[in-house]
């Protein structure tokens, strides 16, 4: 647990390329992934899926559990 802490408190004292720390940093990676993420799906929902749609292919939606 010592270690773990001790992990803590040197990220908090990190900076990232600008002078940001660590932890900002990690914030704006963890943000800008997200986006990318939902600007896939939109693409994938809206644009994609509909444009195989049109030639005939469907796809199956696998649920587990």
């Amino acid at each position: 647990m010592a270690s773990l802490i001790q992990k803590i408190s040197l990220m908090s004292q990190a900076t990232g390329p600008e002078g940001l720390p660590l932890v900002e940093v990690l914030k704006q990676i963890s943000k800008n992934a997200h986006e990318a993420v939902e600007e896939q799906y939109k693409i994938l929902n809206y644009t994609l899926l509909p444009q195989l749609q049109g030639y005939g292919v469907h796809l199956a939606l696998l649920q587990i559990g």
